[in-house]
């Protein structure tokens, strides 16, 4: 599935019919049992991955129903950058 929800040129789509990253985010980031479906998970420029990445700096689900906290969350990030678009 190729739908361009996101169109940023630094987004990468990808369809998971078999469920595997929510199900991998939901036990080992949320630790739950429950597919993490329609959720965000926002993680910084000095975002590592080890066993989890992290560290994570703002996550919540709905998506929908959280935009305005994703927005405060994400906005001093793309301050941060010299571009939007980068």
């Amino acid at each position: 599935m190729s739908q361009r929800v996101l169109p940023d040129r630094r987004v990468l789509h990808y369809w998971d019919g078999a469920a595997a990253t929510s199900d991998w985010f939901a036990r080992k980031v949320d630790h739950s049992l429950a597919p993490a479906w329609d959720v965000y998970y926002l993680y910084g420029p000095t975002a590592t991955w080890g066993d989890v990445p992290g560290p994570l700096i703002s996550s919540a689900g709905t998506v929908i129903g959280h935009t305005s906290e994703l927005k405060d969350s994400i906005m001093p990030l793309l301050r941060g950058s010299s571009s939007p678009t980068e």
